[in-house]
């Protein structure tokens, strides 16, 4: 597989900076999963060197171990970086249910870029290569230790923003039966982040579904006063692009949201 080249591949030093660019990058990223997990695929490697950016975008990269959550049984080996590895990988090298490896690896990204450590591993701690076998495997036991007593402490998310912290407190659950699936939380985060998000999927939809969807989801006012000028400028300008396309039928309704926008 060829993969077109992008400007930007994340790192473990990236931060976001603030709310938006993580809000972007759970939302772009738990769809991305969302597609894949409808399919029955899993892609086990979920990390921040897998994750590219191109203008407004980040994209999943590195399909390599990607394959039918089937073939991830429990006997199967744990795969993917110790960095953003499940705790139940960690605790008992078992696959209960293999699609949700892939959100508490999306969910210890985006800690990472937020708080710039990830929720097991210290910052600045280095975690020994493949090819050091008995120092990784003391650094997986270590892990899990972690995993199992100071859990609490590591995984406390208070210092994470209040907008984004439901969204992280849903995709790294210890217990992976109460982990969201990719799309609660591709939708969770459609609705509730709504004021940080980029529209550069909305092209996938016709006119009157993109309205639809911007309707169904515009945020409160509390909300949009958190909006960034030029996103609101870009969201009204778009609406009325819409309105003009669609006639009569949805001005009032443009007309309404236009004026949330300039109240908030």
């Amino acid at each position: 597989m060829v993969e077109r080249h992008l400007p930007e591949v994340l790192s473990d030093g990236w931060r976001s900076l603030g709310v938006q660019e993580a809000a972007n990058l759970l939302h772009n990223i738990a769809d991305a999963l969302a597609f894949m997990h409808e399919r029955a695929l899993v892609h086990g490697d979920i990390k921040p060197d897998n994750i590219g950016r191109d203008g407004g975008a980040y994209i999943l990269l590195d399909f390599g171990i990607c394959r039918l959550a089937s073939e991830f049984v429990k006997e199967a080996t744990a795969t993917g970086s110790l960095r953003t590895r499940a705790p139940e990988l960690l605790i008992s090298d078992a696959y209960t249910e293999p699609p949700k490896v892939d959100l508490w690896a999306l969910g210890a990204t985006v800690f990472n870029a937020l708080l710039g450590r990830f929720p097991l591993v210290d910052e600045g701690e280095p975690v020994p290569r493949v090819s050091h076998l008995e120092e990784r495997n003391r650094f997986e036991a270590l892990l899990a230790s972690r995993a199992q007593t100071e859990w609490d402490r590591r995984l406390d998310l208070h210092a994470i923003p209040e907008t984004i912290r439901p969204a992280l407190e849903m995709a790294l659950r210890t217990d992976p039966s109460e982990r969201c699936s990719a799309m609660q939380l591709k939708e969770w985060a459609a609705k509730h982040l709504a004021a940080f998000l980029r529209n550069q999927s909305l092209s996938r939809f016709s006119p009157i579904d993109e309205f639809t969807q911007i309707a169904n989801h515009f945020p409160p006012c509390q909300t949009l006063r958190l909006m960034p000028i030029t996103e609101r400028e870009s969201l009204k300008k778009r609406l009325l692009e819409l309105s003009d396309s669609l006639g009569s039928s949805t001005r009032g309704q443009v007309e309404d949201l236009i004026k949330q926008l300039a109240n908030a």
